[in-house]
């Protein structure tokens, strides 16, 4: 069954056929059990049938690859996210150095998640954002569109496993497809250690954890997660038959807990586990408000040797004001990473331990780190430095002074951790300095926290740069200022058709702004009948007019169904007409 992107003029397979010609990478961005992996290996089998396949399980063999004379190859990179950072993460240079006169194709698959994160510019994933940049990126929505749905409904007569997949409603078709709801009850139906060993894997992961989780930190943490009593009638093997159960195959295919590989090769033997991608997404929403036991902060700490988890973990216990953590973490993170030093010296700060604060990024004084080298400097020559207040007006001398590196150096790390006056300071002077760019990861950032300065901003910023694309993939998402300028631009364009189509599928900011354009131009009638279908932004609109040109029994009539239901729009309009008030 088709999807829409895999035909399109500028879809998947056309790319694939230009990539083909040549050497390329692309890379399909898609929520977890989307159809991205699916969608990326029918194209592949499509468009290169006869090539050959390399699938590497570490990131090094790439460099092994680019030493060979490859010719109609297709290395196929699945969770990309596994391959990335690190000391030994692929890099931007392997990949160059892989593609450069060999005829070789890279194919990747990766979360929205991981590829905002590590195409941020206010993130230190430098050498991620360098390899991604390589990339051609192709969306794979996480539900299916009007005509896709209407190709599954066709093949479901023909095809059981499509017909049972439709009538699911708890979860999305491919979702169903990819064995989702059996991953779920598998982690509900658990219990005792069985649960517990699959609770601390879970938790550990949304935590901030990407490598691979050892045998060693489950078996420490599960125990916090069992009663009293579970805990006393445990078997001398409860943690071999909760690791079986947890990672026993769903339908041969799925487990919630997936065993990785050592990186040496060798048989029969697990560097750790991971959670299963739509088990770890639905588990994590469901788990959010749930509190972390003390022993797995320090099961992680004993037991996790990865500087990226580090940094993770330390900013999970920073939001949960759990500083004694969250300090642990930084300084194993700080020996490693002059980002991690810098947020070790805050944390230092805050609590009044200054002098420790210095020590601790002096070692990164000669690195060529601008944050570290500014904070340092601000430590050593400001007594109030360290501090959110300090940052601002350190930020806006350095930007007045023309220091504009400086300046963005101190307050990326006060935007990182949610503070909007820095993250607002800092977009101003990045879209002063010409860098715009830099800047709508920021404003993406905080408009999908729900702040609606910054997703008016970044809807405004994308309009005027014509970045029509993104726009239209923010207002696709629910972003109602980017629905509200599409609609802008498109009626400001001429695009009518577009704007009744988006209207039609229930988009209310094109519902508005069409409406408008129907009243200015008479259609007093086209707009009647789009109210009796059930268009609320038509029916509100079109009542308002009539109200204003003295139809008032016409007006309540328009709004009495809608009020009779609840609609607060429609109730507030009769209650203020009934007052004598303005109708805006």
């Amino acid at each position: 069954m088709p999807r829409d992107l895999d035909e399109a003029p500028g879809g998947l397979r056309a790319r694939l056929a230009i990539e083909a010609e040549t050497s390329g990478f692309v890379v399909a961005v898609g929520g977890s059990s989307a159809g991205k992996t699916y969608t990326m290996y029918q194209a592949m089998l499509s468009v290169m049938p006869d090539w050959w396949l390399l699938h590497p399980d570490r990131a090094e063999q790439i460099d092994l690859f680019a030493e060979m004379s490859l010719r109609r190859v297709v290395v196929w990179l699945d969770d990309l996210q596994h391959f990335l950072g690190g000391a030994t993460g692929l890099t931007g240079g392997s990949v160059r150095r892989l593609l450069d006169n060999q005829h070789v194709v890279l194919l990747g698959t990766l979360w929205p998640r991981h590829y905002s994160r590590y195409t941020d510019p206010a993130s230190a994933h430098y050498v991620e954002r360098d390899l991604l940049g390589l990339a051609y990126v192709v969306r794979v929505p996480d539900r299916l569109s009007h005509h896709e749905l209407a190709r599954a409904r066709e093949a479901a007569g023909t095809d059981p496993r499509i017909e049972a997949a439709l009538t699911i409603r708890d979860f999305g078709f491919t979702q169903v497809m990819a064995g989702a709801p059996h991953l779920i009850e598998r982690w509900r139906d658990a219990e005792g250690h069985c649960r517990a060993v699959l609770e601390a894997a879970i938790d550990a992961a949304r935590l901030g954890v990407q490598s691979p989780l050892p045998e060693t930190l489950l078996r420490a943490a599960a125990p916090a997660y069992c009663s009293g009593r579970e805990r006393a009638e445990a078997g001398p093997g409860w943690f071999e038959e909760a690791l079986t159960y947890g990672t026993a195959a769903l339908h041969g295919v799925v487990s919630a807990l997936m065993p990785v590989p050592k990186a040496d090769g060798g048989m029969g033997a697990a560097a750790g586990y991971r959670v299963a991608d739509y088990l770890l997404q639905q588990a994590a929403t469901e788990r959010a408000e749930e509190r972390i036991p003390d022993e797995l902060w320090e099961a992680c700490l004993a037991h996790i040797t990865d500087p990226g988890d580090y940094i993770r973990l330390a900013s999970s216990a920073e939001a949960r004001q759990l500083h004694h953590h969250a300090s642990q973490f930084y300084k194993r993170a700080a020996r490693h990473r002059p980002d991690a030093a810098c947020r070790l010296a805050r944390v230092l700060v805050d609590e009044g331990r200054r002098e420790e604060a210095i020590d601790v990024l002096g070692p990164w004084s000669d690195a060529d780190d601008a944050e570290a080298a500014a904070l340092l400097t601000a430590l050593l020559t400001d007594p109030g430095a360290g501090d959110a207040d300090s940052a601002y007006r350190t930020a806006e001398e350095y930007a007045l002074s023309g220091h504009v590196e400086k300046a963005i150096a101190v307050l990326r790390p006060y935007a990182d951790d949610g503070d909007w006056p820095a993250a607002s300071q800092l977009v101003e002077i990045l879209l002063a300095a010409g860098r715009g760019k830099e800047a709508v990861p920021i404003l993406r950032r905080y408009a999908d926290f729900g702040h609606r300065l910054a997703a008016s901003q970044l809807a405004q910023y994308l309009a005027d740069h014509g970045d029509e694309a993104a726009l239209r993939a923010l207002a696709d998402n629910g972003d109602w200022a980017s629905a509200v300028r599409l609609a802008r631009l498109l009626a400001e364009t001429g695009r009518f058709t577009e704007l009744h189509e988006r209207a039609d599928a229930g988009d209310r900011a094109a519902a508005y702004r069409l409406a408008d354009l129907l009243l200015a131009n008479g259609a007093e009638a086209e707009l009647l009948d789009r109210a009796e279908r059930g268009d609320r932004p038509a029916c509100y609109r079109l009542a308002d007019h009539f109200f204003e040109n003295g139809r008032r029994a016409e007006a309540v009539a328009l709004l009495q169904p809608p009020a009779i239901a609840g609609d607060p729009h429609a109730v507030s309009r009769l209650a203020r007409w009934a007052e004598g008030g303005p109708t805006q």
